[in-house]
């Protein structure tokens, strides 16, 4: 996903006034601003219950995602993207939406998630229980977008 600024040069490069241009050249202007549309790494993964899944996570999207319990009633999700989709610097935000698959009051005992960039290629995400009480499932959906 090209940057706004790469976007700037591209445009005033390819598209420079005065300078013919091709078709092949305009196309890849046009790509570039669709690329640019669409988060670097998208995708979701499953948490059973917080703080006792372990191990790896079902996942949608180019990445894997492997649960760990590094608290009490916590659990630390190291989302791993793939090789081929690196964020271009550590400089990114990660959008979180999470989906319930239980009973509402099961997912009522849990703090909003919480990310920590690691690397261009990858993320840790937290979730922490209120108490020890409730068994949940969660879908976590996630945007990763680049600030620069």
């Amino acid at each position: 996903m090209a940057t706004r600024a790469d976007l700037t040069i591209k445009i005033n490069t390819d598209l420079a006034t005065g300078t013919s241009i091709t078709a092949a050249e305009h196309r890849g202007v046009e790509q570039a601003i669709v690329d640019s549309c669409k988060p670097y790494n998208a995708g979701y993964f499953v948490v059973g219950d917080i703080g006792t899944t372990l191990g790896a996570l079902t996942v949608y999207g180019l990445l894997s995602a492997t649960a760990t319990s590094p608290y009490t009633n916590m659990s630390k999700i190291v989302v791993v993207f793939n090789t081929a989709t690196p964020m271009p610097n550590t400089n990114y935000y990660v959008r979180m939406f999470v989906k319930s698959n239980a009973t509402p009051a099961s997912n009522l005992d849990f703090f909003p998630p919480y990310f920590t960039n690691t690397s261009t290629t990858g993320f840790d995400v937290y979730i922490r229980e209120q108490s020890s009480g409730a068994t949940q499932s969660l879908v976590v959906y996630f945007e990763a977008i680049p600030l620069d």
